[in-house]
């Protein structure tokens, strides 16, 4: 009896078979990349195009090893995720696992301590850098206490599943939990000195839940931030940047840290796109604030305070700003001087505060109009606050609902409309004094489902920006009743699954 004979694998175009590799599952791909040289050479651009990193000195070493020895697996390496929210502190309490104790042991001994072990991880990512010649992005995932995360981390990274097998993640979670500011640094420090040590050119950089108080100042608080300048070397060569401080709504910026963060931000000549995100969503409680509390003053004016009308990124394309406080002339401004390049403005949570010598409120309305003329595509979503009286609650739709509130504004500020701004009847009017807050409650105009007015009296709220945050205005941001909200605590009203429906439909279409 003849033997079977194997089956032969059909001789498809090269591109055919990329095209199947490249919608396999991550296990399936490294099964395939072992199979024979062509698949390999396939398969590895997508298999180690991102590499995720930890701080511990065996995970540093091994992979600079690694990518030192296999040059042409390092030029396939387009991103680093280096993940320092898992850095060893010591556990507050012992684990119940007499194995899991003995592990621990081992990160004890390979774990950086930030501050004590600062240089060594400079050295060790340097090195790791120098060997990625196509490296393109940088993410830095930083260190959040426990009261900062929201629910169980996300899977935790292969380091810490091969040291650790198939223990419970309760135990890896207790591992990733930090009760304490006080022990918590600013991993961007030593990546970005890694970078300027290496020489690396990086063009994109991604950073989440930066502590400004350790990343913009110096430890000691005596003295200028010595490591300014090799941050300045590395956001010069950037195209993108996404930023997203620490949520700290009852700890603002320093003045010290926003010239430090201007200093940064102003060297990044080159940025193309722009993402910044400089505290959380309760910015939007604070009330009473001064002309020199804003965000913006420090980027966009000079010593003697005038605000400078040239370009701070020339070739800006996308501006996303989110959780911050400035002045109304500061927004406009902005829009303004990158009008000629800027495509898209995105704006979220954001307080407008008093100008020098300014009597009316803020106003949103007025701002708006002003950024009209100059034709850029604006999208705008939670929270708008003028610091006095007044918040805004915009949805966060992907899609408006045709013809809501919402759905209006963002074609009104594309040019598309009447000069009448839609929401014109919920504004402060220009000439009302500060004692005044527009119309009376029962004749407020408070929107739709996709976008709700709230107006505060003095004698309703005493928030400022020392005060603690109570839920005296998000628990009045709309006109539902205690029985209007169901068994899981969400809101009935009218045009509800329809809206979700069209948002739903509106994500499938893109991906």
């Amino acid at each position: 009896m003849q033997a079977a004979s194997v089956p032969r694998v059909p001789e498809l175009p090269n591109e055919v078979l990329q095209n199947i590799i490249d919608r396999l599952q991550l296990q399936a791909l490294k099964n395939v990349r072992l199979t024979c040289k062509l698949f390999a050479t396939m398969a590895e651009p997508r298999l180690f195009q991102l590499m995720v990193l930890v701080p511990y000195i065996d995970c540093l070493e091994g992979f600079a090893s690694l990518m030192r020895n296999n040059p042409s697996i390092a030029r396939h390496v387009k991103t680093i995720h280096y993940q320092a929210d898992w850095r060893y502190h010591p556990a507050e309490a012992g684990f119940s696992d007499a194995a899991t104790q003995a592990l621990t042991k081992s990160l004890v001994r390979n774990g950086l301590r930030g501050l004590h072990d600062e240089v060594m991880e400079v050295m060790l990512l340097s090195e790791c850098l120098r060997t990625l010649p196509s490296l393109r992005e940088a993410i830095i995932q930083e260190e959040t206490t426990v009261n900062d995360r929201l629910g169980y981390p996300f899977w935790p990274p292969s380091y810490f599943v091969r040291l650790f097998g198939e223990k419970d993640h309760y135990e890896l979670d207790r591992l990733h939990q930090r009760s304490y500011d006080d022990c918590i640094v600013a991993s961007s420090k030593p990546f970005l000195m890694s970078c300027h040590a290496a020489g690396l050119k990086l063009p994109e950089l991604y950073v989440t839940d930066l502590n400004a108080r350790t990343f913009l100042e110096p430890w000691d608080k005596v003295g200028p931030l010595k490591e300014l300048s090799m941050y300045r070397a590395v956001f010069a060569q950037l195209r993108v940047l996404r930023l997203f401080l620490q949520p700290r709504p009852a700890r603002l910026l320093s003045s010290s840290s926003r010239r430090n963060l201007a200093s940064l931000l102003t060297a990044a000549s080159k940025l193309e796109t722009l993402f910044l995100s400089l505290t959380d969503n309760q910015v939007s409680r604070l009330r009473n604030n001064s002309p020199e509390d804003s965000w913006l003053s420090c980027i966009l004016r000079d010593g003697d305070g005038k605000i400078t009308e040239s370009a701070i990124w020339p070739h800006l394309k996308s501006l996303d700003l989110s959780c911050l406080l400035c002045q109304e002339a500061e927004l406009v401004a902005l829009a303004r001087n990158h009008r000629h390049t800027l495509k898209h403005l995105g704006l979220a949570d954001i307080t407008l505060v008093p100008s020098v010598g300014q009597v009316s409120p803020p106003c949103w309305v007025r701002t708006l109009k002003e950024i009209r003329p100059f034709k850029i595509d604006v999208a705008m979503c939670s929270y708008f606050s003028n610091g006095e009286s007044q918040v805004w609650n915009v949805a966060a739709t992907v899609v408006p609902i045709a013809n809501s509130l919402k759905d209006s504004l963002m074609r009104w500020l594309r040019g598309i409309g009447s000069d009448e701004c839609p929401v014109e009847r919920c504004a402060v009017a220009v000439g009302h004094q500060i004692s005044e807050k527009g119309p009376a409650k029962q004749d407020l105009f408070k929107g739709d489902s996709t976008f709700t007015v709230q107006m505060i009296d003095d004698e309703d709220s005493e928030l400022n920006g020392s005060d603690d945050f109570s839920d005296e205005i998000y628990g009045t941001f709309n006109d539902w009743d205690d029985e209007e909200f169901d068994s899981d605590g969400y809101p009935y009203y009218d045009g509800y699954a329809d809206e979700v429906l069209r948002m739903f439909d509106a994500i499938h279409s893109h991906l």
